[in-house]
């Protein structure tokens, strides 16, 4: 099956960001300086070279990691016009936030199509991994403003159990439900 062009763009898309933050990273280590200090700053790149490359290969796992990397640039993208509004009034943090916003709302929509949705088989094991990921990152201090990061904890926690909800789901509906227990 002919991939479609805009599959093909979103998943270079994410593999040239997915280089330059990898990038980032590999420098600001050699400089003998930490980049970030949250953990979940330090996998957005290896999140992002995933979902490039399942898109490519037309993986189901890509296709859940695309939506991923999308939802947390939303979720990052509404964090900083918060920011903006709540502390810095710097209107870069709005701009930002604007332009991560428009971007994922674009991504997701056009992932979120039926026959784009239909092109990829289902992967629940990534949803799994995925859904354990945000539980994770819910558990962990993101935020200086205690307020947004109170929000993204409860949201990350939501996100978490409502995926590893659906990948049961689908395990069970796959007769593999006895790996979960």
């Amino acid at each position: 099956m002919k991939s479609k062009p805009g599959i093909t763009i979103i998943a270079s898309y994410f593999l040239l960001n997915g280089f330059y933050m990898a990038y980032q990273l590999v420098i600001a280590a050699l400089h003998g300086a930490v980049a970030q200090n949250y953990l979940f700053y330090n996998f957005v790149p290896i999140v992002f070279l995933a979902s490039g490359l399942g898109l490519f290969l037309k993986k189901g796992w890509g296709w859940n990691f695309t939506v991923l990397s999308a939802g947390s640039c939303f979720l990052l993208g509404l964090l900083k016009a918060a920011a903006y509004l709540a502390q810095d009034n710097d209107i870069m943090f709005l701009v930002k936030g604007g332009v991560d916003i428009f971007l994922a709302l674009c991504i997701i929509g056009y992932m979120s199509r039926r026959t784009i949705k239909e092109s990829f088989e289902k992967s629940p094991i990534s949803l799994l991994s995925i859904g354990t990921f945000f539980l994770l990152s819910g558990v962990t201090h993101m935020f200086t403003i205690q307020i947004l990061d109170s929000i993204y904890r409860m949201i990350a926690l939501f996100v978490g159990i409502v995926l590893i909800s659906k990948a049961k789901q689908q395990l069970r509906a796959q007769g593999d439900s006895t790996t979960l227990g």
